[in-house]
Parts: C-alpha cells; sequence; structure tokens
C-alpha cells in the first residue's frame, strides 16, 4: 500500500480490541483495518 502512495499508521493493539491501523488511501480517503479478537484476559 505504501508502495502505491498510501499514508498507513504503525498497527496498535487495544485492551478489548485487538490489532488495528488506519492510512489515508492516495484518494485522500481515511480507512481503517482491524483484525485479531481481544485476548480473554483483556476484560480483566
Amino acid at each position: 500500500m505504501i508502495q502505491k502512495g498510501a499514508n498507513a499508521q504503525e498497527i496498535v493493539y487495544k485492551q478489548g480490541g485487538g490489532y488495528s491501523f488506519r492510512f489515508i488511501d492516495p484518494n485522500g480517503n481515511l480507512l481503517g483495518i482491524w483484525g485479531g479478537w481481544p485476548k480473554e484476559d483483556d476484560d480483566k
């Protein structure tokens, strides 16, 4: 994506939310990608 002109942020892990990152595509659209379920012990 970066080679095609997207501006990508770092992948982050948020408790209760899993892994995600956001990026701006070459047309200026802000998009988000989420993946991975939170760990069971995140709710504690």
